[in-house]
């Protein structure tokens, strides 16, 4: 494991772009080495009929992987995971966003300490 985050906190009332509470790492990417990043979420939303969408930033900001999720009944939590391979090289801090992608409501997290968010990145061999 070359970095992780576990956070147990709940982000709510999300409608634009958001970092998430305390799901963000750093660690240093050595050219020529494979990384699986995985992210575990509990979402939910205010409304039926949300489509959410959750990312995988760098700490400026570019986005590498987003993922939509579409909420099909309110005030309902739902686990949310999944994980893609990247490459990079030097001190990289890697962060999970959120945001409502469509409807009229807002998304947010269900973190708990039962049910914790995560990111998690591996170092999984050479490229």
């Amino acid at each position: 494991v070359m970095a992780s985050a576990t956070s147990t906190t709940a982000n709510a009332a999300i409608t634009t772009l958001a970092d998430l509470t305390g799901m963000s790492a750093t660690f240093t990417a050595v050219s020529g080495r494979q990384y699986k990043v995985s992210v575990s979420l509990s979402l939910n939303a205010s409304v039926e009929g949300q489509l959410a969408s959750v990312y995988v930033r760098t700490g400026g900001g570019t986005s590498l992987v987003g993922r939509p999720f579409y909420v099909t009944e309110a005030s309902t939590s739902y686990e949310f995971s999944y994980w893609f391979l990247w490459t990079g090289t030097g001190s990289t801090t890697l962060k999970v966003s959120l945001e409502r992608t469509t409807g009229s409501g807002t998304v947010g997290t269900g973190n708990t300490g039962s049910s914790p968010g995560y990111l998690l990145i591996e170092d999984i061999g050479e490229v």
